[in-house]
């Protein structure tokens, strides 16, 4: 295993590595894996009890949070810009990130993120397991697919070889779950072999 221009490994969080967030959403797409050292071993993240990630903005007139963890119909305030994306391929739809987040935390074993709103962005805190941080002997164990699907969801245009090398698992293992689920109908390919990308499937 090894790093490549869409997978990056960090030991520990420093704030300095919001350049390489930057950089991702502003190029194809990438992973940044805290918790693992240059070699690629899991070293566990010490002391780390939750995640917060501030998004800028507002919530559309009148709308509660309550209204938005419900179900809901989105009002996207460029709709012309979002159409584009869409039809671009570059988003499957608007209007699913909670429900998406919410179902990364079940798949994966962990508190639902708590939300706040503010009246310049959103809050959503995630909490971890005290046995998913303290390192690579006592994290709970996630199975291949469900990290696969993880991987597909946060970056559709991954190859299975990147996938791989994220999940710590042999390209074959991963090339195996994804036919299966593919034969499943929970996972598909799109467009080309270079330049194509996976959709997950509900």
């Amino acid at each position: 295993m090894k790093e490549n221009q869409h997978i990056e490994w960090k030991e520990s969080w420093r704030d300095d590595y919001l350049k390489w967030i930057y950089g991702f959403a502003n190029g194809d797409g990438g992973v940044l894996v805290i918790g693992r050292n240059d070699k690629g071993l899991v070293v566990g993240v010490t002391g780390a009890r939750k995640l917060m990630i501030w998004n800028p903005g507002q919530l559309p007139p009148e709308w509660t949070l309550e209204k938005l963890l419900g179900k809901h119909s989105s009002q996207p305030f460029n709709p012309d810009l979002a159409n584009t994306f869409f039809r671009a391929g570059m988003i499957e739809a608007w209007g699913r990130g909670i429900e998406r987040m919410m179902d990364a935390c079940a798949a994966a074993g962990t508190p639902v993120p708590d939300f706040e709103a503010e009246s310049t962005g959103l809050w959503a805190v995630f909490h971890f397991l005290s046995q998913q941080v303290v390192g690579a002997t006592t994290q709970t164990p996630v199975k291949t697919p469900e990290r696969i699907i993880e991987m597909l969801e946060a970056n559709p245009a991954m190859s299975l070889a990147d996938v791989a090398t994220a999940i710590g698992k042999s390209l074959r293992a991963v090339e195996r779950a994804s036919a299966k689920m593919m034969k499943e109908n929970r996972l598909r390919y799109i467009g080309p072999t270079k330049g194509g990308h996976w959709e997950v499937l509900p």
